[in-house]
């Protein structure tokens, strides 16, 4: 009995050297579980910055929209002033326009001026006829005289 007793410790000892075995593994396996979970934490830190850098590339694609928008007013206020440089030639448009009714209101000024000569040369003609006409009238007049002369002599 001895020698079952004996062969009962070595299976006993083998069992207990297998069993420790599996706790070995077991640890080996808890160890490797616990690596994954790190792996796995690990991985969840890379998302998590994989998050804030898209995070970053959100605030830098808002930042761009607001250059954009930036962009936009500086192009809102350049059409502004355009349209401002445009009203200032609307006035200078304007101001040939007054410019040009002037310039014709000079030429009408010059064509009275004008109108005024040709009058005055007009009256002058007029005035010579008028002189030539006294001048006939004095002839007659001298001729009637003669005539009554002659008439009174007689």
């Amino acid at each position: 009995m001895d020698d079952i007793a004996e062969n009962k410790n070595e299976v006993l000892d083998v069992k207990d050297d297998n069993a420790k075995k599996t706790d070995k593994d077991l640890e080996v396996k808890v160890d490797s579980a616990e690596s994954k979970v790190e792996d796995s934490e690990v991985q969840d830190d890379t998302g998590e910055s994989e998050d804030e850098i898209l995070e970053v590339k959100n605030d830098f694609s808002e930042s761009e929209d607001n250059v954009l928008e930036v962009k936009v007013d500086s192009a809102e206020s350049k059409v502004e002033d355009s349209e401002v440089q445009d009203d200032t030639g609307d006035s200078e448009d304007e101001i040939l326009e007054v410019k040009n009714d002037f310039s014709e209101s000079e030429d009408n000024v010059l064509e009275v001026k004008v109108d005024i000569e040709e009058s005055k040369v007009v009256d002058s003609e007029a005035q010579d006829d008028i002189g030539e006409s006294k001048d006939e009238i004095v002839e007659v007049k001298k001729g009637f005289a003669e005539c009554m002369e002659k008439d009174l002599k007689v």
